[in-house]
């Protein structure tokens, strides 16, 4: 009797054990469609022999979020079928270890991450380097289609609207519209209007800055008669005007090789130097205008008594077939040619003459380049955006665009992290690499 009732005792304990099972096992389902509803988690799955492995919310899985698309779920690589296989490898009975609990949550966990969120947003600062978790992130617009004027196209309904051909094309130029039609061209494509604005303005920076180059390097180099003339009496203003020559020269290279690149970075630089260039240009026709005006006579007696040096009084003699200032006995340097008794005039009235017309011809050439140098200005800023027909069209740049190399290289990275249960990443391997071949 005795061993009886503890039979019956034992199997009422049983019972009892079973239904506290149950309700635990059915609390835990009831937990995780609560939990599933309020967005915790969809997808957890809870096998049947393992009621003590309780669903963990997102914020508890330490797995990073990967800037990826995710990959499709069919097979072997949803939830269900991922934390079974992981269950299998662990076996059937006896208490689930630890590890195999782990495994299950992040093979789970990693199969059902989705990030909402830009990889960019929160970021104040602007992007410095493109990687291609930045290009899965579509923060970029993607163009569609641009419309082109003048060539009608026959809509769905019938109606006869504008055609519009794919953004894309136009990055490459080697397509060009014939009517309704897009076909591709043997010959290279067509400059914009703001490009040949552009080229010409260049063309005729070039030309001046070549001008102004050439004339100065000859007076340096004393290739011509009076030349030792200039070097005494307008070094200053020839400093002046070599510069200026030497800027339009540099900027009409910088800026040929923009529109003939299509850079706009050239460009950029080319009208930013544009303004330095503008004010030399602009210094050398006051410096000399003003020396010109304002008692040049004065200057000279001045210059030639104490600022010139007995080698520069002498080339000047030399030059202008002169002796002495007023005579040739006054501060004159003695030559074959000068001497006390010479019969040749003094210099200041042949000085005074050269010099005043040479500085009326530079200050009158400097005041006329001025308005070319300014039109220049005006078209690299209107021009330098518009020598492709790409601006304002919405066009990703190509450094951003998302290739299938990038494709492959996210795929094995996340394969590589074993961040992927294992047959999740065979399953995801197979199809990058029939998408990619």
């Amino acid at each position: 009797m005795h061993s009886n009732a503890e039979l019956a005792n034992s199997k009422e304990g049983d019972g009892e054990m079973i239904e506290r099972v149950d309700a635990a096992r059915a609390n835990i389902h009831r937990s995780v469609s609560a939990r599933s509803r309020t967005g915790v988690r969809q997808d957890m799955y809870i096998p049947p022999h393992m009621p003590n492995l309780s669903p963990m919310p997102e914020e508890d899985v330490h797995v990073p979020r990967l800037p990826t698309p995710g990959f499709p779920r069919s097979g072997a690589t949803t939830p269900h079928s991922a934390s079974k296989a992981s269950v299998r490898s662990t076996g059937s009975s006896g208490p689930p270890a630890r590890d195999a609990r782990v495994s299950v949550r992040h093979s789970v966990s990693a199969a059902s991450i989705r990030s909402g969120r830009s990889v960019d947003s929160g970021k104040q600062s602007l992007i410095s380097t493109v990687g291609i978790g930045r290009k899965f992130t579509h923060k970029w617009p993607r163009p569609l289609s641009v419309p082109v004027p003048n060539a009608p196209a026959l809509g769905e309904s019938g109606r006869v609207g504008k055609l519009r051909i794919p953004a894309l094309v136009l990055e490459d130029e080697d397509y060009v519209v014939e009517g309704t039609e897009l076909k591709e061209q043997k010959k290279k494509a067509r400059w914009t209007i703001h490009k040949w604005a552009l080229f010409f303005s260049v063309i005729m920076v070039f030309g001046f800055g070549v001008w102004l180059f050439v004339d100065s390097m000859l007076t340096w180099f004393r290739t011509w008669q009076n030349a030792d003339v200039v070097l005494v009496a307008n070094r200053d203003i020839l400093s002046l005007s070599t510069v200026a020559g030497t800027l339009l020269l540099f900027n009409a290279i910088i800026g040929g090789t923009g529109v003939l690149l299509n850079s706009r970075p050239f460009l950029a630089v080319y009208t930013v130097l544009l303004w330095p260039t503008f004010v030399s240009v602009c210094s050398v026709g006051y410096a000399s205008y003003k020396r010109t005006v304002y008692s040049l006579s004065l200057k000279l007696n001045a210059a030639w008594s104490a600022e010139y040096t007995p080698a520069g009084r002498m080339a000047i003699q030399n030059a202008l077939h002169c002796c002495g200032w007023f005579s040739p006995l006054h501060e004159a340097e003695g030559s074959k040619i000068c001497y006390a008794r010479s019969p040749l005039p003094g210099c200041k009235g042949h000085l005074l003459r050269f010099d005043r017309g040479w500085l009326m011809t530079q200050y009158i050439s400097a005041f006329s380049l001025v308005p070319f140098v300014v039109i220049a200005i005006v078209i690299a800023l209107l021009c330098s955006n518009h020598v492709t027909q790409r601006f304002g069209k919405g066009i990703l740049p190509r450094q951003y665009w998302l290739r299938v190399e990038d494709v492959r290289e996210e795929a094995q990275r996340i394969m590589k992290s074993g961040v992927l249960h294992p047959d999740e990443a065979s399953d995801a391997k197979e199809k990058v690499s029939e998408a990619t071949s």
